[in-house]
């Protein structure tokens, strides 16, 4: 018997299950409240493109925190070379 696989789209037939409760419900990650989304995680990038309608950047990921966290945070992203405006984000399908 051969078995087949069902391919959906996400965004139009899919769901995920919510993350834990005791996790950030935006991108299912540990964080303190204030500090950056994850914008590589699975939860916040359909969370992002369900709400905006594009992927997220991590500019996105960071727009809610202070001065002084979005501060750090491109420090960081920048030490790891990562382009935390990378605007081609918007056009990627996962």
């Amino acid at each position: 018997m051969k078995k087949t696989v069902k391919v959906i789209n996400l965004l139009k037939e899919g769901t995920l299950l919510p993350p834990p409760k005791d996790c950030c419900q935006k991108c299912g990650m540990k964080h303190p409240k204030g500090y950056p989304h994850n914008a590589d995680s699975l939860f916040y990038k359909y969370w992002f493109k369900k709400h905006h309608n594009r992927w997220p950047t991590w500019e996105d990921a960071i727009s809610h925190c202070s001065e002084e966290v979005k501060k750090g945070t491109i420090e960081l992203l920048e030490a790891h070379k990562i382009d935390w405006r990378n605007k081609k984000n918007e056009k990627e399908t996962i």
